[in-house]
């Protein structure tokens, strides 16, 4: 992890110890947010959950309306 404000990853601990991590930032157009390094995929490869932010103005409606319907029960 960078120790540079500018960092685009970054981790905290969880009150179980467990490390957490964020990658990137809203909205920023920045071309490293979409290019993962090896330094970046290390994280990614650790982690149990991956949870990404998607603009939903990008996508056809029908289908992010079916990727997101729950099913039955």
């Amino acid at each position: 992890m960078s120790k540079y404000k500018e960092s685009l990853l970054w981790s905290l601990e969880g009150p179980d110890k467990r490390m957490h991590y964020v990658y990137g930032t809203i909205h920023l157009q920045d071309d490293r947010v979409f290019v993962f390094t090896d330094a970046v995929l290390k994280y990614l490869e650790e982690v149990d959950l991956l949870a990404c932010e998607v603009s939903l103005d990008d996508m056809d409606p029908a289908l992010w309306q079916q990727a997101f319907h729950l099913p039955e029960g």
